[in-house]
């Protein structure tokens, strides 16, 4: 029975002594560093930004990509400072108000008001692979008619965008692809716009 003990004895305190050299977390962000604005027009309207649509599947904090097998990898010391709906929330509300496109205002939270226009944005794929990333939204502008106090939609537009990972073997070419991805589609997205809002 001492023997015993004394074996457990030795087990417990060699365990104690087991480094536990982790390596740090490091975080990612949804950048707008190269983001385009436009304020070339400005029209006398203003504009409701609806709280983003995103399955849960990709609203992660943990950055995932999907493998050569079809599984879903996690990178559990590699995460985005934000739920990736936030940020990407806060990417297309910042390219409104920044664009100045919308002079009578951009409401955010609440409508006290009622706005001449209310945008939707659906993130319908935002998926990592081994070798790119694939992002798809769906955009859609709702027009108040204020003659028969309807809603009509205005525009209503999907934007597809596939970026290559520049260094595959790095968890952090992951959030460098989708922030490219996301540049992109907001170019094209406020060029659309400013051309729907001119032939209304």
């Amino acid at each position: 029975m001492i023997k015993f003990l004394l074996v457990i004895l030795v087990l417990i305190t060699g365990c104690i002594g087991i480094p536990t050299d982790y390596p740090e977390n490091e975080y990612y962000a949804i950048s707008r560093k190269n983001q385009e604005y436009t304020r070339a027009n400005k029209f006398p309207y203003s504009i409701y930004m609806e709280q983003i649509n995103m399955s849960s599947e990709y609203d992660d904090i943990f950055i995932k990509y999907v493998n050569a097998n079809y599984e879903v990898e996690k990178y559990h010391y590699h995460r985005w400072i934000s739920t990736p709906s936030d940020m990407i929330e806060n990417y297309f509300t910042t390219l409104i108000i920044k664009s100045e496109i919308f002079s009578n205002g951009v409401y955010i939270k609440s409508k006290r008001t009622l706005p001449d226009f209310v945008l939707n944005i659906d993130v319908i794929q935002f998926d990592a692979y081994s070798e790119n990333v694939e992002v798809l939204i769906n955009f859609n502008l709702i027009k108040y008619q204020e003659q028969d106090n309807t809603n009509a939609t205005l525009f209503q537009q999907s934007y597809l965008k596939s970026i290559e990972r520049d260094d595959k073997s790095k968890a952090s070419s992951i959030p460098k692809a989708f922030n490219e991805a996301l540049n992109q589609i907001s170019i094209e997205f406020l060029k659309d716009l400013i051309v729907k809002l001119e032939n209304d």
